[in-house]
Protein backbone atom coordinates (compact mmCIF):
# COMPACT_ATOMS: atom_id res chain seq x y z
CA UNK A 1 0.00 0.00 0.00
CA UNK A 2 2.86 2.31 0.87
CA UNK A 3 4.53 1.52 -2.44
CA UNK A 4 1.42 2.41 -4.35
CA UNK A 5 1.07 5.72 -2.47
CA UNK A 6 4.65 6.63 -3.36
CA UNK A 7 4.14 6.06 -7.07
CA UNK A 8 0.83 7.87 -6.94
CA UNK A 9 2.69 10.88 -5.53
CA UNK A 10 5.32 10.64 -8.20
CA UNK A 11 2.65 10.41 -10.86
CA UNK A 12 0.84 13.48 -9.49
CA UNK A 13 4.13 15.32 -9.21
CA UNK A 14 4.81 14.50 -12.80
CA UNK A 15 1.43 15.84 -13.85
CA UNK A 16 1.66 19.03 -11.76
CA UNK A 17 5.32 19.42 -12.57
CA UNK A 18 4.50 19.28 -16.21
CA UNK A 19 1.88 21.93 -15.66
CA UNK A 20 4.18 24.05 -13.56
CA UNK A 21 7.21 23.77 -15.76
CA UNK A 22 5.83 23.38 -19.26
CA UNK A 23 2.57 25.29 -19.57
CA UNK A 24 4.17 28.32 -21.26
CA UNK A 25 6.62 26.31 -23.35
CA UNK A 26 5.56 25.66 -26.97
CA UNK A 27 6.03 22.17 -28.37
CA UNK A 28 8.51 23.61 -30.85
CA UNK A 29 10.76 24.84 -28.05
CA UNK A 30 14.33 23.63 -28.58
CA UNK A 31 16.75 22.91 -25.79
CA UNK A 32 19.93 24.79 -25.18
CA UNK A 33 22.54 25.53 -22.51
CA UNK A 34 21.18 26.33 -19.03
CA UNK A 35 17.82 24.61 -19.69
CA UNK A 36 16.71 22.38 -16.80
CA UNK A 37 14.24 19.52 -17.00
CA UNK A 38 13.02 16.51 -15.03
CA UNK A 39 13.04 12.99 -16.47
CA UNK A 40 10.60 10.64 -14.71
CA UNK A 41 10.50 6.92 -15.53
CA UNK A 42 7.43 5.48 -13.88
CA UNK A 43 8.31 2.88 -11.21
CA UNK A 44 12.02 3.28 -11.95
CA UNK A 45 13.49 6.13 -9.90
CA UNK A 46 16.97 4.89 -10.73
CA UNK A 47 16.44 6.13 -14.28
CA UNK A 48 14.78 9.39 -13.19
CA UNK A 49 16.37 12.67 -12.18
CA UNK A 50 16.90 16.43 -12.51
CA UNK A 51 19.05 17.34 -15.49
CA UNK A 52 20.60 20.55 -16.85
CA UNK A 53 22.01 21.18 -20.29
CA UNK A 54 25.69 22.05 -20.07
CA UNK A 55 27.37 24.79 -22.17
CA UNK A 56 28.09 22.23 -24.90
CA UNK A 57 24.42 21.25 -25.15
CA UNK A 58 24.94 17.88 -23.42
CA UNK A 59 23.06 16.10 -20.59
CA UNK A 60 24.12 13.05 -18.54
CA UNK A 61 21.23 10.55 -18.31
CA UNK A 62 21.21 8.05 -15.44
CA UNK A 63 22.15 4.56 -16.68
CA UNK A 64 22.24 5.84 -20.27
CA UNK A 65 25.11 8.33 -20.41
CA UNK A 66 25.75 11.58 -22.25
CA UNK A 67 23.35 12.85 -24.86
CA UNK A 68 23.45 15.97 -27.05
CA UNK A 69 20.09 17.77 -26.79
CA UNK A 70 21.13 21.04 -28.41
CA UNK A 71 18.28 22.35 -30.59
CA UNK A 72 16.17 19.24 -29.86
CA UNK A 73 12.56 19.45 -28.69
CA UNK A 74 11.28 17.93 -25.45
CA UNK A 75 9.49 15.24 -27.43
CA UNK A 76 12.74 14.41 -29.25
CA UNK A 77 14.46 13.82 -25.89
CA UNK A 78 11.54 11.77 -24.53
CA UNK A 79 11.52 9.43 -27.56
CA UNK A 80 15.30 8.98 -27.35
CA UNK A 81 15.11 8.01 -23.67
CA UNK A 82 12.32 5.53 -24.39
CA UNK A 83 14.40 3.98 -27.17
CA UNK A 84 17.44 3.62 -24.91
CA UNK A 85 15.47 2.19 -21.96
CA UNK A 86 13.53 -0.27 -24.11
CA UNK A 87 16.59 -2.53 -24.06
CA UNK A 88 16.22 -2.87 -20.30
CA UNK A 89 12.53 -2.23 -19.58
CA UNK A 90 9.34 -3.34 -21.14
CA UNK A 91 7.24 -0.46 -22.31
CA UNK A 92 8.98 2.25 -20.27
CA UNK A 93 6.68 5.11 -19.27
CA UNK A 94 8.77 8.29 -19.59
CA UNK A 95 7.78 11.90 -18.99
CA UNK A 96 9.99 14.94 -19.53
CA UNK A 97 9.14 18.27 -17.91
CA UNK A 98 11.06 21.38 -18.96
CA UNK A 99 12.05 24.23 -16.74
CA UNK A 100 13.11 26.72 -19.45
CA UNK A 101 16.18 28.76 -18.99
CA UNK A 102 15.90 32.52 -18.95
CA UNK A 103 16.25 33.40 -22.61
CA UNK A 104 18.41 36.37 -23.36
CA UNK A 105 19.02 38.51 -26.38
CA UNK A 106 21.75 41.11 -26.81
CA UNK A 107 21.00 44.65 -27.96
CA UNK A 108 23.86 46.83 -29.21
CA UNK A 109 24.18 50.33 -30.60
CA UNK A 110 21.83 53.30 -30.88
CA UNK A 111 19.21 52.44 -28.25
CA UNK A 112 18.56 54.11 -24.91
CA UNK A 113 19.53 51.06 -22.79
CA UNK A 114 21.81 48.71 -24.73
CA UNK A 115 22.67 45.41 -23.12
CA UNK A 116 21.05 42.07 -22.29
CA UNK A 117 17.27 41.63 -22.37
CA UNK A 118 15.29 38.70 -20.94
CA UNK A 119 13.33 37.44 -23.91
CA UNK A 120 9.67 36.56 -23.56
CA UNK A 121 7.84 34.08 -25.72
CA UNK A 122 6.83 35.26 -29.19
CA UNK A 123 8.62 38.58 -28.94
CA UNK A 124 9.38 40.41 -32.14
CA UNK A 125 11.88 43.20 -32.77
CA UNK A 126 9.37 45.87 -31.68
CA UNK A 127 8.96 44.32 -28.22
CA UNK A 128 12.71 44.09 -27.78
CA UNK A 129 13.09 47.74 -28.82
CA UNK A 130 10.44 48.78 -26.31
CA UNK A 131 12.29 46.86 -23.57
CA UNK A 132 15.46 48.92 -24.15
CA UNK A 133 13.66 52.27 -24.32
CA UNK A 134 13.56 52.60 -28.09
CA UNK A 135 16.01 54.14 -30.50
CA UNK A 136 18.28 56.95 -29.33
CA UNK A 137 18.41 58.42 -32.85
CA UNK A 138 15.90 59.10 -35.59
CA UNK A 139 14.82 55.91 -37.42
CA UNK A 140 16.44 57.13 -40.61
CA UNK A 141 19.74 57.84 -38.84
CA UNK A 142 20.72 54.23 -38.21
CA UNK A 143 20.84 50.79 -39.82
CA UNK A 144 19.79 47.58 -38.07
CA UNK A 145 20.64 43.90 -38.31
CA UNK A 146 19.83 40.69 -36.45
CA UNK A 147 22.33 37.86 -36.03
CA UNK A 148 20.78 34.45 -35.35
CA UNK A 149 22.39 32.58 -32.48
CA UNK A 150 21.90 29.13 -33.95
CA UNK A 151 23.69 29.66 -37.27
CA UNK A 152 25.23 33.14 -37.26
CA UNK A 153 23.00 34.35 -40.13
CA UNK A 154 22.96 38.14 -40.52
CA UNK A 155 19.49 39.49 -41.31
CA UNK A 156 19.21 43.17 -42.35
CA UNK A 157 16.24 44.96 -40.78
CA UNK A 158 14.08 47.75 -42.22
CA UNK A 159 13.49 50.07 -39.27
CA UNK A 160 10.65 52.17 -40.75
CA UNK A 161 8.77 49.01 -41.73
CA UNK A 162 9.39 47.50 -38.29
CA UNK A 163 8.04 50.60 -36.55
CA UNK A 164 5.03 50.42 -38.87
CA UNK A 165 4.56 46.87 -37.47
CA UNK A 166 4.67 45.18 -40.82
CA UNK A 167 4.84 41.45 -40.00
CA UNK A 168 7.28 40.61 -42.76
CA UNK A 169 9.73 43.16 -41.36
CA UNK A 170 9.03 42.78 -37.63
CA UNK A 171 10.54 39.31 -37.30
CA UNK A 172 10.55 37.02 -34.25
CA UNK A 173 13.60 37.19 -32.03
CA UNK A 174 15.16 33.91 -30.83
CA UNK A 175 17.18 33.24 -27.67
CA UNK A 176 20.78 34.31 -27.98
CA UNK A 177 20.13 36.53 -31.01
CA UNK A 178 22.09 39.77 -31.30
CA UNK A 179 20.30 42.94 -32.44
CA UNK A 180 22.58 45.74 -33.61
CA UNK A 181 21.41 49.29 -34.31
CA UNK A 182 24.32 51.07 -35.93
CA UNK A 183 24.06 54.87 -36.15
CA UNK A 184 24.79 56.37 -39.54
CA UNK A 185 27.76 58.70 -39.56
CA UNK A 186 26.13 62.09 -40.18
CA UNK A 187 27.80 64.83 -42.20
CA UNK A 188 28.38 68.15 -40.38
CA UNK A 189 27.49 71.20 -42.48
CA UNK A 190 27.53 74.89 -41.61
CA UNK A 191 24.60 76.98 -42.90
CA UNK A 192 25.12 80.75 -42.79
CA UNK A 193 23.19 83.85 -43.81
CA UNK A 194 19.47 84.31 -44.39
CA UNK A 195 18.12 81.25 -42.55
CA UNK A 196 16.17 81.01 -39.30
CA UNK A 197 19.01 79.37 -37.33
CA UNK A 198 22.56 79.78 -38.59
CA UNK A 199 25.19 77.30 -37.49
CA UNK A 200 25.98 73.59 -37.61
CA UNK A 201 23.49 71.01 -38.90
CA UNK A 202 23.86 67.25 -39.37
CA UNK A 203 22.67 65.62 -42.59
CA UNK A 204 22.67 62.02 -43.75
CA UNK A 205 24.87 60.73 -46.59
CA UNK A 206 23.14 61.40 -49.89
CA UNK A 207 21.41 64.53 -48.63
CA UNK A 208 22.23 68.09 -49.67
CA UNK A 209 21.37 71.77 -49.59
CA UNK A 210 17.58 71.43 -49.34
CA UNK A 211 17.82 69.24 -46.20
CA UNK A 212 20.55 71.44 -44.68
CA UNK A 213 18.41 74.57 -45.14
CA UNK A 214 15.36 72.76 -43.71
CA UNK A 215 17.33 71.79 -40.62
CA UNK A 216 18.41 75.43 -40.29
CA UNK A 217 14.74 76.41 -40.03
CA UNK A 218 14.27 77.48 -43.64
CA UNK A 219 14.93 80.72 -45.49
CA UNK A 220 14.06 84.15 -44.08
CA UNK A 221 13.62 85.56 -47.60
CA UNK A 222 11.78 84.23 -50.67
CA UNK A 223 13.88 81.92 -52.80
CA UNK A 224 13.96 84.47 -55.63
CA UNK A 225 15.41 87.09 -53.27
CA UNK A 226 18.55 85.21 -52.26
CA UNK A 227 21.84 84.03 -53.73
CA UNK A 228 23.05 80.64 -52.47
CA UNK A 229 26.52 79.19 -52.74
CA UNK A 230 28.61 76.36 -51.31
CA UNK A 231 32.06 77.13 -49.95
CA UNK A 232 34.10 73.97 -50.55
CA UNK A 233 37.82 74.07 -49.92
CA UNK A 234 38.88 77.24 -51.75
CA UNK A 235 36.06 77.18 -54.29
CA UNK A 236 32.66 78.90 -54.32
CA UNK A 237 29.95 76.90 -56.08
CA UNK A 238 26.63 78.60 -57.02
CA UNK A 239 23.55 76.60 -56.11
CA UNK A 240 19.78 76.68 -56.68
CA UNK A 241 18.08 76.35 -53.28
CA UNK A 242 14.98 74.81 -54.87
CA UNK A 243 17.01 71.80 -56.05
CA UNK A 244 19.00 69.34 -53.99
CA UNK A 245 22.76 69.68 -54.30
CA UNK A 246 24.76 66.94 -52.58
CA UNK A 247 27.01 68.18 -49.80
CA UNK A 248 30.31 66.95 -48.43
CA UNK A 249 31.84 67.01 -44.99
CA UNK A 250 33.15 70.49 -44.21
CA UNK A 251 30.97 72.33 -46.75
CA UNK A 252 29.63 75.78 -45.81
CA UNK A 253 26.28 76.79 -47.31
CA UNK A 254 25.99 80.58 -47.65
CA UNK A 255 22.56 82.17 -48.14
CA UNK A 256 23.07 85.81 -49.08
CA UNK A 257 20.37 88.37 -49.89
CA UNK A 258 20.03 89.13 -53.58
CA UNK A 259 19.43 92.78 -52.64
CA UNK A 260 22.38 93.61 -50.45
CA UNK A 261 23.08 97.24 -51.42
CA UNK A 262 21.48 99.71 -49.01
CA UNK A 263 20.64 103.12 -50.46
CA UNK A 264 18.70 106.08 -49.04
CA UNK A 265 16.14 107.74 -51.33
CA UNK A 266 14.87 111.18 -50.20
CA UNK A 267 12.78 113.99 -51.58
CA UNK A 268 9.84 113.81 -53.92
CA UNK A 269 9.11 110.08 -54.00
CA UNK A 270 6.03 108.30 -52.68
CA UNK A 271 7.82 106.29 -49.98
CA UNK A 272 11.14 107.92 -49.11
CA UNK A 273 13.57 105.87 -47.07
CA UNK A 274 16.04 103.01 -47.38
CA UNK A 275 15.77 100.62 -50.31
CA UNK A 276 17.74 97.44 -51.05
CA UNK A 277 19.24 96.99 -54.51
CA UNK A 278 20.80 94.12 -56.38
CA UNK A 279 24.41 94.40 -57.48
CA UNK A 280 24.58 96.56 -60.61
CA UNK A 281 21.24 98.33 -60.05
CA UNK A 282 21.19 102.12 -60.00
CA UNK A 283 19.18 105.30 -59.57
CA UNK A 284 16.30 104.26 -61.82
CA UNK A 285 15.67 101.08 -59.81
CA UNK A 286 16.09 102.92 -56.50
CA UNK A 287 13.35 105.44 -57.42
CA UNK A 288 11.01 102.63 -58.49
CA UNK A 289 11.58 100.75 -55.21
CA UNK A 290 10.81 103.99 -53.33
CA UNK A 291 7.33 103.95 -54.87
CA UNK A 292 8.16 106.13 -57.83
CA UNK A 293 8.26 109.90 -58.13
CA UNK A 294 5.32 111.97 -56.93
CA UNK A 295 3.54 114.66 -58.95
CA UNK A 296 5.89 117.49 -58.08
CA UNK A 297 9.20 115.67 -58.59
CA UNK A 298 11.87 117.28 -60.75
CA UNK A 299 13.21 114.15 -62.46
CA UNK A 300 15.54 115.97 -64.81
CA UNK A 301 17.84 116.89 -61.93
CA UNK A 302 18.07 113.79 -59.73
CA UNK A 303 21.10 114.09 -57.48
CA UNK A 304 23.33 111.22 -56.33
CA UNK A 305 25.42 111.82 -53.24
CA UNK A 306 28.05 109.10 -52.96
CA UNK A 307 29.22 107.63 -49.68
CA UNK A 308 32.57 109.39 -50.18
CA UNK A 309 30.87 112.79 -50.54
CA UNK A 310 31.06 113.08 -54.35
CA UNK A 311 27.86 114.00 -56.20
CA UNK A 312 26.42 113.86 -59.71
CA UNK A 313 23.18 114.67 -61.52
CA UNK A 314 21.06 112.20 -63.49
CA UNK A 315 18.21 112.91 -65.91
CA UNK A 316 15.25 110.60 -65.31
CA UNK A 317 12.56 112.75 -66.90
CA UNK A 318 9.93 110.82 -68.93
CA UNK A 319 10.94 112.57 -72.19
CA UNK A 320 14.57 111.56 -71.68
CA UNK A 321 13.62 107.93 -70.98
CA UNK A 322 11.36 107.89 -74.04
CA UNK A 323 14.20 109.30 -76.13
CA UNK A 324 16.43 106.35 -75.21
CA UNK A 325 13.65 103.77 -75.46
CA UNK A 326 15.09 100.42 -76.49
CA UNK A 327 18.53 101.44 -75.26
CA UNK A 328 20.07 101.06 -71.79
CA UNK A 329 18.94 103.91 -69.56
CA UNK A 330 21.80 105.86 -68.06
CA UNK A 331 21.33 104.86 -64.43
CA UNK A 332 24.66 104.88 -62.62
CA UNK A 333 25.07 101.83 -60.37
CA UNK A 334 24.74 102.59 -56.67
CA UNK A 335 26.68 101.30 -53.70
CA UNK A 336 25.85 100.91 -50.04
CA UNK A 337 25.85 104.31 -48.35
CA UNK A 338 24.86 106.28 -51.46
CA UNK A 339 21.93 108.69 -51.30
CA UNK A 340 19.49 109.62 -54.08
CA UNK A 341 17.79 113.03 -53.81
CA UNK A 342 14.70 113.84 -55.88
CA UNK A 343 14.17 117.64 -55.83
CA UNK A 344 10.84 119.42 -56.01
CA UNK A 345 9.86 120.79 -59.38
CA UNK A 346 9.78 124.60 -59.11
CA UNK A 347 9.15 125.15 -62.82
CA UNK A 348 5.51 125.96 -63.47
CA UNK A 349 3.14 128.26 -65.31
CA UNK A 350 0.19 129.77 -63.44
CA UNK A 351 -3.24 129.77 -65.13
CA UNK A 352 -5.78 132.21 -63.77
CA UNK A 353 -8.86 134.03 -64.82
CA UNK A 354 -11.85 132.88 -66.79
CA UNK A 355 -10.97 129.15 -67.05
CA UNK A 356 -12.64 126.08 -65.62
CA UNK A 357 -9.68 125.03 -63.39
CA UNK A 358 -7.19 127.61 -62.20
CA UNK A 359 -3.84 126.49 -60.80
CA UNK A 360 -0.34 125.84 -61.94
CA UNK A 361 1.00 123.65 -64.73
CA UNK A 362 4.21 121.90 -63.72
CA UNK A 363 6.76 121.85 -66.51
CA UNK A 364 8.01 118.32 -65.89
CA UNK A 365 9.09 117.49 -69.42
CA UNK A 366 12.22 118.71 -71.16
CA UNK A 367 10.15 120.00 -74.08
CA UNK A 368 8.59 123.19 -75.39
CA UNK A 369 5.30 124.02 -73.65
CA UNK A 370 2.80 126.28 -75.48
CA UNK A 371 -0.20 128.31 -74.48
CA UNK A 372 -2.49 125.50 -75.61
CA UNK A 373 -0.88 123.23 -72.94
CA UNK A 374 -1.98 125.71 -70.26
CA UNK A 375 -5.56 125.67 -71.59
CA UNK A 376 -5.57 121.88 -71.68
CA UNK A 377 -4.42 121.76 -68.04
CA UNK A 378 -7.16 124.28 -67.10
CA UNK A 379 -9.81 122.24 -68.97
CA UNK A 380 -10.39 125.11 -71.41
CA UNK A 381 -11.93 128.59 -71.06
CA UNK A 382 -15.38 129.19 -69.62
CA UNK A 383 -18.13 129.03 -72.19
CA UNK A 384 -19.25 132.60 -71.51
CA UNK A 385 -17.36 135.72 -70.57
CA UNK A 386 -13.86 134.45 -71.48
CA UNK A 387 -12.00 136.97 -73.61
CA UNK A 388 -9.84 134.58 -75.69
CA UNK A 389 -9.06 137.31 -78.23
CA UNK A 390 -6.81 138.98 -75.65
CA UNK A 391 -5.18 136.34 -73.42
CA UNK A 392 -2.40 137.80 -71.29
CA UNK A 393 1.00 136.24 -70.65
CA UNK A 394 2.86 138.04 -67.87
CA UNK A 395 6.58 137.27 -67.95
CA UNK A 396 9.63 138.31 -65.99
CA UNK A 397 13.06 137.95 -67.57
CA UNK A 398 16.35 137.15 -65.83
CA UNK A 399 17.11 140.81 -65.26
CA UNK A 400 13.85 141.28 -63.37
CA UNK A 401 12.15 143.20 -66.17
CA UNK A 402 8.49 142.26 -66.62
CA UNK A 403 6.49 142.20 -69.83
CA UNK A 404 2.89 141.65 -70.74
CA UNK A 405 2.20 139.71 -73.95
CA UNK A 406 -1.25 140.02 -75.50
CA UNK A 407 -2.27 136.95 -77.53
CA UNK A 408 -5.24 136.62 -79.87
CA UNK A 409 -5.60 132.99 -78.84
CA UNK A 410 -9.03 132.71 -80.46
CA UNK A 411 -7.30 132.74 -83.87
CA UNK A 412 -5.44 129.56 -82.90
CA UNK A 413 -8.63 128.02 -81.53
CA UNK A 414 -10.57 128.81 -84.69
CA UNK A 415 -7.93 128.36 -87.39
CA UNK A 416 -4.96 126.55 -85.84
CA UNK A 417 -2.57 129.40 -86.59
CA UNK A 418 0.54 128.52 -84.50
CA UNK A 419 1.55 132.19 -84.51
CA UNK A 420 -1.12 132.68 -81.88
CA UNK A 421 -0.03 129.70 -79.79
CA UNK A 422 3.28 131.00 -78.42
CA UNK A 423 5.69 129.10 -76.20
CA UNK A 424 5.35 129.60 -72.47
CA UNK A 425 8.11 129.21 -69.89
CA UNK A 426 8.65 128.72 -66.19
CA UNK A 427 7.41 131.66 -64.17
CA UNK A 428 4.84 132.82 -66.73
CA UNK A 429 1.35 133.77 -65.62
CA UNK A 430 -1.41 133.08 -68.13
CA UNK A 431 -4.53 135.10 -67.51
CA UNK A 432 -7.79 134.74 -69.43
CA UNK A 433 -9.70 137.98 -68.76
CA UNK A 434 -13.41 138.53 -68.60
CA UNK A 435 -14.59 140.76 -71.39
CA UNK A 436 -16.01 143.15 -68.79
CA UNK A 437 -12.64 143.73 -67.04
CA UNK A 438 -9.97 146.28 -67.95
CA UNK A 439 -6.28 145.38 -68.04
CA UNK A 440 -5.47 147.55 -65.03
CA UNK A 441 -8.01 145.63 -63.00
CA UNK A 442 -6.43 142.35 -64.15
CA UNK A 443 -2.92 143.38 -63.09
CA UNK A 444 -4.19 144.60 -59.75
CA UNK A 445 -5.94 141.28 -59.12
CA UNK A 446 -2.85 139.28 -60.00
CA UNK A 447 -0.66 141.25 -57.61
CA UNK A 448 -2.88 140.20 -54.71
CA UNK A 449 -2.43 136.43 -55.27
CA UNK A 450 0.01 135.25 -52.60
CA UNK A 451 1.29 132.21 -54.53
CA UNK A 452 2.85 134.56 -57.09
CA UNK A 453 4.49 136.88 -54.58
CA UNK A 454 7.80 136.49 -56.44
CA UNK A 455 6.24 138.24 -59.48
CA UNK A 456 3.89 140.64 -57.73
CA UNK A 457 6.55 143.23 -57.14
CA UNK A 458 7.06 143.77 -60.79
CA UNK A 459 3.45 143.55 -61.98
Amino acid sequence: MRFNSYWSFVFLLAIFGLTAFSQDVPTTYTLGPEDSFTVTVLKHPEFSGELQVDPDGMIDLPAIGKLSVLNKTIDDVRRYIITQLSARLQHPDVSVMIRPRIHRVYILGAVHSPGIVDLKANWRVTEVLAAVGGLSVEPGDCTASLMRANNGQQIPLNIPDILAEKPEADVFVHPGDVLTFKPIELIPIFVMGKVQKTGLVQIRPGQGTVEAINQAGGLTLPANEIIASIQRDNNTLPVDVTREKLLQRGDIVNIDPLRSIQVLVTGQVKTPGTVMLKAGEGVFEAVILAGGANDIAELSHVKIVRANGASELVNLSPSFIAEVAGKPIFSPPLNTGDMVMIPENTHFVAILGCVKSTGRLLLTEAKTYRLSDAFIYANGPLTSGAQTNDVLILRQDRTGQSATIHVKFNRFLNGGDMKYNPAIQSGDIVYVPNKHMYIDDVLKALSSVSIFTNNSSVL
